[in-house]
């Protein structure tokens, strides 16, 4: 509009679609897979006013809508018509086969936990005021940010159908009777619908004190809503009535727990230019999570909206083709519930970092202390777990009436410690080189939300939490990178416009976690699903050299005795490192003064080491205990033409 006036606009969009045969599958089958379409929008909008030289306001609207739809590969089959039954679905967005299990045959039928069709929207406002005063550069803010989750994710609709050869000794005979032997559905009125806001403010100074010494002082404060439904079809675990309420009534919160109101975070930090070449900086700071989703979503699926019935033949009545989920019949189970600590804060992290930085030559070095401290860390444990004895798992629970109940609170912690030290030759003579090598170590009681393949982030034992403070399953001890750009002298044609580039990278392997696939202690820890079982450690499993079928010594684990709980702890043996180095060739042509074409040839792990990902993990599976049986991306080979104009 004018010199002091900047206007700028800006919309993005992309869209992701393929299909993957087996991606969630447990069949060998093909035909099952799921077919996945992604795609996200981001808008904005920004006024940028100087009113000053020293003084400027920047206002931005925002706007942000990531879809993610993950359907079963038959989607579009309904399957109703084409078999001439009335049992399966008739919403169109669950059509599809259900799952059959036919005894000593793979299994098939589309993935019982899809389809998933979810939306994120994001609105933000911002308005930031920078104003130089004198040797103070004082900036000040306010951000507010209206969040919406919609979404679908329906399991077990279209149900389970097992065939184990109750009535003619093999699961195919009863096929062909048309008998099964057990058969699951879910009935479901769970569209997620979640609304929250966050309002941040902040102020910050950066104070000149002296030509060479800056300080920085900074305040923010943030408020997170808690994620809530319009209509209130949310339901939580109320301990205190050994029932499941809905969110919303009988002085349970709309969102299951109560606002975390006292977010502050301070930061302060200093930079000081010593005058030989030295520059020491530091800093401390908070910085406050925002509020996820995924821990809210898991409210939609308790009673009564998600039920799940199981269905078996009885002696009067048989389960039949015709009707495998008969209205009239079937058993609803023990409720396995997720629920909330109405207490639940907002986790943070303590972060505080010190670096002397040092040019020697045209060169600079950088040696830095960093270090951090997570609380109020998201943390998951079985609620009702009970101690190990034999017997009916149920009749022990603390709460009978119910099955497991995955229960959040914000008790987790973590503590991090690191070196790095950085060398930074920026670009003379045609070469730049970047190499960084970092010493560290994270340890935690939980790495993650949910569990992943090196640890099921879930404890063996829920009433004893303590026990699960180990390394990070993200833990990697050393970490070197190198990345050089060289710039080759235009003497001759050939090497006229020609560039070569490489990045060496190398680490040490993540530790993982020794785990039972079945029930030893009899908890409910079967597979995962909530906890697992552990082994008992004998002595120390690493070997001097290691291979993929012997990872570590199996011999060092043993299976407990029944009913109890192994000694192993999390994240006692590491797997596998990574060393990979990637080379990029570049050559510029220059067509016209405004028009250039780029050839490129890119080679990612150039040498195609094989670098192992991690053994299995099952202490109570010898023949596959210990064994690697992938290995991440080899050699990948791209070539790419870009046109400039």
């Amino acid at each position: 509009f004018s010199p002091n006036d900047t206007l700028t606009l800006r919309y993005s969009y992309g869209r992701d679609a393929l299909t993957e045969p087996y991606a969630e599958s447990n069949t060998s089958i093909p035909g099952f897979g799921d077919v996945v379409q992604d795609s996200g929008h981001n808008a904005l909008i920004e006024y940028a006013k100087v009113f000053s030289p020293t003084t400027l306001n920047s206002l931005l609207l925002g706007f942000n809508r990531a879809t993610r739809k993950d359907f079963q590969e038959n989607y579009q089959a309904n399957v109703n018509t084409l078999w001439g039954v009335n049992w399966l679905p008739s919403n169109a967005v669950d059509y599809g086969y259900p799952s059959i299990t036919v005894s000593g045959y793979s299994p098939v039928g589309d993935v019982t936990e899809l389809p998933i069709d979810r939306a994120e929207n994001t609105y933000q406002i911002t308005d930031g005021l920078t104003m130089i005063r004198g040797n103070h550069s004082v900036k000040v803010g306010i951000e507010e940010r209206k969040q919406q989750h919609n979404g679908i994710d329906d399991i077990y609709t279209r149900g389970s159908l097992a065939f184990d050869g109750t009535f003619t000794g093999t699961g195919l005979g009863d096929v062909l009777l048309g008998y099964p032997t057990f058969d699951i559905q879910a009935q479901s009125n769970n569209v997620q619908t979640l609304r929250s806001t966050a309002s941040d403010s902040y102020v910050q100074d950066d104070w000149k004190v002296l030509r060479n010494l800056t300080l920085n002082f900074g305040l923010r404060y943030e408020f997170n809503t808690p994620a809530t439904d319009p209509t209130n079809r949310m339901s939580v675990f109320d301990a205190a009535t050994d029932q499941v309420v809905q969110v919303g009534t009988d002085g349970i919160s709309r969102s299951g727990y109560s606002p975390d109101t006292d977010n502050f975070a301070p930061r302060v930090g200093f930079a000081w230019d010593t005058g030989h070449n030295l520059v020491v900086r530091g800093g401390y700071g908070i910085y406050y999570d925002s509020s996820m989703a995924e821990v809210s979503t898991a409210l939609y699926f308790n009673p009564p909206y998600f039920t799940l019935r199981v269905f078996f033949p009885s002696a009067t009545s048989l389960l039949t083709l015709e009707d495998p989920f008969p209205t009239s019949g079937g058993l609803v189970p023990a409720a396995s519930l997720s629920t909330l600590s109405p207490n639940l804060n907002t986790a943070y992290l303590q972060q505080w970092n010190l670096n002397l930085q040092r040019e020697f030559w045209g060169s600079v070095v950088t040696a830095a202390y960093a270090a951090s401290k997570g609380t109020h860390l998201l943390r998951s444990l079985d609620l009702n777990q009970p101690p190990p004895a034999p017997g009916d798992i149920d009749s022990r629970r603390p709460y009978p009436n119910f099955s497991n109940i995955f229960y959040t609170e914000s008790g987790g912690d973590s503590e991090y410690q690191s070196f790095n030290l950085t060398f930074n030759h920026p670009l003379a003579h045609g070469v730049s080189i970047l190499g960084v090598y970092t010493f560290s170590k994270s340890m935690d009681d939980t790495s993650s939300f949910l569990g992943n393949t090196a640890d099921k982030n879930f404890p063996q034992d829920s009433q004893d939490f303590h026990l699960e403070h180990a390394l990070s399953s993200f833990d990697v001890r050393h970490r070197a990178e190198i990345s050089a750009v060289w710039n080759l002298p235009g003497r001759s044609r050939l090497t006229r416009n020609f560039q070569a580039s490489t990045i060496l990278t190398a680490e040490t392997g993540q530790p993982f976690t020794p785990i039972l696939l079945a029930d030893n202690s009899n908890t409910g820890n079967i597979g995962g699903q909530f906890g697992s079982d552990r082994p008992n450690l004998l002595f120390n499993p690493t070997l001097p050299n290691p291979s993929v079928n012997e990872w570590f010594n199996t011999a060092a684990f043993a299976i407990p005795a029944p009913y109890t709980f192994g000694d192993a702890g999390r994240s006692i043996v590491r797997g596998p490192g990574l060393f990979t180095v990637d080379l990029s060739l570049l050559r510029q042509f220059a067509i016209t003064e405004r028009v250039s074409l780029s050839a490129q040839a890119e080679a990612f792990n150039l040498l195609n080491r094989a670098n192992f990902n991690l053994p299995d993990l099952y202490a109570d599976q010898p023949s596959t205990f210990g064994h690697i049986y992938s290995a991440k991306a080899p050699r990948q080979i791209q070539l790419a033409l870009r046109l400039r104009f």
